[in-house]
């Protein structure tokens, strides 16, 4: 089945009411009242067709009597009375039979379209077949839509009857419809209308066209629990396609993937060997529009395909067709950033199952050409990436053992090209970009602990000059401020705020240290000169005469001031 009479058998079943008014002789408010009135009367002994549990089916009904029975007569061979009556024993048959599958919402829906068609051959002019015809069809159904409100449900038929013959059942029941409506022409041809015949004849019409209903209903319900299913003479193809118009009205009204499913296994259950069940099976997953339909449709596809068939290579077309889409909606995820990984791969394969299936596509093999190429130049580009991430690895292992060297003049710049070199790698790969992101917080944490070191060795330096300006050692303490300068140059000034922070303070403290200690060294070796004994050895390393008190520090001896404290 070709996409198009997909969608027209879906437009059929799924009908809306405007486009159905004006299939019917009665009009669309005769016809849900009419099959309202006979679910009244025959739900009482099958209650549970139209309200099973907590659900409701009358809703479902109804819109089938307001679909009508053009749904069930697509091929048009619909061309007369006798045929409408035969349709109805078809359906009694048909509809018989699918319930010993279940009866759910479509059965009930299916019930009634029939409902329409009997309504309709009970009413003189139910049935036109000529333009005449279907223009005293208008005018009835109009005057009829405009009485309603009148007509009353009153029968003295209580039991129902069992259609066993649906020809002799009708024409037990429409002995004057031919005489009736020729009056009917004759009163709208005078002026009477609606006043003549059918004023008197309508009230009638409508209880018998319930009755009907209600009688074809209870054949198909009681047949439904009382006979096997072997009895029935129903065809498979007939049930089939049945199944597969339940699957439609799941997808398509009720918009019920699981259910359409469960309806899928009754049709499994028949063994089908027809390719077009399957195809259409598909088109119709297909028109539901999800992933997981679209993957149901290919599997159906695939079973008609197998089955061979008239229709082989259409169907084969649908399924390279489905995996050119596919293939192309991966291709257009793999150019987001941090794809490309699962979606290149997964888009190849589509292209390579479009082209089994249509080994003539030219846009098949241009994909697959175009997708190996994307391809191999992904795995270039991830192999660079790799590198890039290896190299910086062995530059932080170098950079680590200087660490343990205590070589931080060489380690931290060598941390900060590792950093930089990792900055190299973008988001294309995500995991990739990950482990560029760990590596360099691991790199900024050993740049931040280096510095830390050097930070302990300069304050070592300053305390060192401290401790040798108390043993009045001034050109040592002098030497040992002077390395501060030296040892925290190596820290960054663009590392952080702080960090730069504390470089300039232990960098200012130091220079004071190393003015205060010249002051000191002047003061020391001035109070060395006035003692009795001599002036102080060389160097500021003279020490007092024996027994004399030593005297006091000036500046920074002694109590030093550290910048930080």
């Amino acid at each position: 089945m070709t996409r198009t009479s997909q969608f027209l058998r879906l437009a059929v079943i799924v009908a809306t009411i405007a486009a159905v008014a004006h299939t019917h002789a009665w009009g669309p408010r005769a016809q849900r009242t009419i099959t309202g009135m006979a679910i009244q009367v025959i739900q009482g002994k099958f209650p549970g067709t139209f309200r099973p549990g907590d659900a409701n089916y009358e809703r479902d009904v109804l819109k089938g009597a307001e679909a009508g029975w053009r749904s069930l007569d697509a091929s048009n061979m619909v061309r007369s009375t006798d045929d409408a009556i035969q349709l109805v024993a078809a359906q009694i048959q048909l509809l018989s039979k699918a319930r010993t599958y279940g009866s759910g919402s479509y059965f009930a829906y299916r019930l009634g379209v029939l409902s329409s068609l009997v309504a309709d051959i009970m009413l003189p002019y139910g049935l036109a077949w000529t333009p005449e015809q279907e223009a005293m069809q208008a005018q009835v159904r109009a005057d009829i839509e405009k009485h309603l409100n009148a007509y009353k449900y009153a029968s003295h038929n209580t039991r129902r009857v069992d259609v066993v013959n649906a020809r002799e059942y009708f024409q037990q029941r429409l002995t004057f419809r031919n005489d009736n409506i020729i009056l009917i022409e004759d009163d709208y041809r005078r002026g009477r209308g609606y006043s003549g015949l059918l004023k008197e004849s309508s009230q009638q019409n409508f209880v018998d066209a319930v009755d009907a209903v209600a009688d074809v209903w209870y054949t198909i319900l009681e047949a439904g629990t009382t006979k096997p299913a072997s009895a029935m003479s129903a065809n498979d193809d007939m049930l089939a396609n049945f199944f597969v118009d339940e699957i439609a009205y799941q997808l398509m009204d009720k918009r019920n993937f699981h259910q359409a499913g469960a309806v899928y296994e009754n049709l499994a259950a028949l063994n089908s060997t027809n390719p077009a069940i399957y195809e259409e099976v598909g088109d119709l997953y297909y028109a539901f529009e999800t992933r997981q339909s679209a993957e149901r449709s290919i599997r159906e596809w695939r079973i008609a395909y197998e089955l061979g068939g008239a229709n082989r290579d259409a169907v084969a077309r649908k399924i390279s067709d489905h995996f050119l889409r596919e293939g192309r909606e991966y291709l257009e995820l793999a150019d987001e950033k941090g794809k490309g990984e699962t979606e290149l791969p997964s888009a190849l394969a589509a292209f390579k199952q479009a082209l089994q299936y249509n080994w003539t596509s030219q846009a098949a093999a241009d994909l697959i050409k175009d997708t190996n190429k994307r391809i191999a130049e992904r795995n270039e580009r991830r192999e660079m990436t790799v590198s890039i991430i290896a190299k910086a690895d062995q530059i932080r292992e170098e950079s680590d053992n200087l660490v343990t060297a205590g070589n931080f003049g060489n380690a931290i710049p060598n941390y900060r090209k590792a950093a930089e070199i990792l900055n190299a790698v973008d988001d294309e790969f995500t995991d990739q970009n990950e482990i560029a992101q760990q590596r360099k917080q691991a790199i900024n944490k050993s740049i931040s602990t280096a510095i830390s070191n050097v930070q302990s060795l300069a304050s070592d330096a300053i305390e060192e000059g401290e401790r040798l300006e108390e043993q009045h050692k001034y050109d040592e303490a002098e030497k040992a401020y002077a390395r501060v300068a030296s040892l925290v140059s190596v820290i960054p000034d663009d590392h952080t705020n702080t960090t730069t922070q504390d470089k300039r303070d232990i960098i200012a403290l130091a220079e004071k240290k190393l003015a205060e200690v010249k002051t000191n060294k002047q003061r020391w070796e001035a109070s060395q000169q006035n003692q009795p004994g001599g002036a102080p050895a060389a160097g500021g390393l003279g020490a007092p005469a024996a027994g004399a008190p030593a005297p006091a520090l000036g500046g920074g001896g002694g109590g030093r001031a550290r910048g930080r404290d």
